[in-house]
């Protein structure tokens, strides 16, 4: 992995809300013996065909989870566990890894449908241009072109979609989270006066 590759990864990290540690370095197999099966692809390419294996074709995949009537597809979840995987760094990923994650990644999309559910109940909405803004500002916070983090999610079968639901989730989150307490604080004169004293 090239060192502007793994800074990609790093900027794409701080923005996903699900990552996991990546696998433990393993030391390699004294010379003539047979690599131990561990069900981890063996080179980079290898990984990033995994990878993109377990994305899968949008057109044949079922339903994953029901929540509140809105269908959350296989697909989604194999592009958020894509999208994981590929922030955490993990390119040669065991598929005892890959299902831990995908049970973490299915889990995260159900309360990520539910938020998007409650801010749209209370009209919290979010603009394409400003999740445009928010990937071009993890790009330049980051020494990067837009271009680079879209050449990156592509390499690891990741629609840009994925990533752009995710950071709208976030925005929408957040901001109702904002207007929520705003309200709930209210500071008196008198707070004023007892904490000036």
């Amino acid at each position: 992995m090239t060192r502007r590759h793994a800074f990609l990864i790093s900027a794409l990290a701080a923005v996903t809300t699900l990552s996991v540690a990546p696998a433990p370095a393993q030391t390699p197999p004294p010379p003539g013996t047979a690599a131990p099966n561990t069900g981890a692809p063996n080179t980079a390419a290898e990984g990033r065909q995994f990878l993109l294996s377990s994305v899968g074709d949008p057109n044949t995949q079922g339903v994953a989870a029901i929540v509140n009537d809105f269908v959350i597809s296989e697909y989604d979840v194999n592009q958020r566990l894509a999208l994981v995987l590929v922030t955490s760094g993990i390119l040669q990923p065991t598929e005892e890894m890959v299902d831990q994650v995908r049970q973490q990644v299915l889990t995260a999309l159900q309360d990520e449908t539910l938020q998007l559910q409650e801010a749209r109940e209370r009209e919290v909405t979010v603009q394409a241009q400003e999740i445009e803004d928010t990937i071009r500002n993890v790009a330049q916070e980051n020494g990067f072109e837009v271009a680079d983090i879209m050449a990156s999610l592509a390499e690891a079968g990741v629609a840009m979609t994925t990533f752009r639901r995710q950071i709208a989730a976030q925005i929408a989150w957040n901001r109702l989270i904002e207007a929520r307490y705003q309200g709930a604080i209210t500071i008196s004169e008198e707070d004023i006066d007892a904490a000036l004293e």
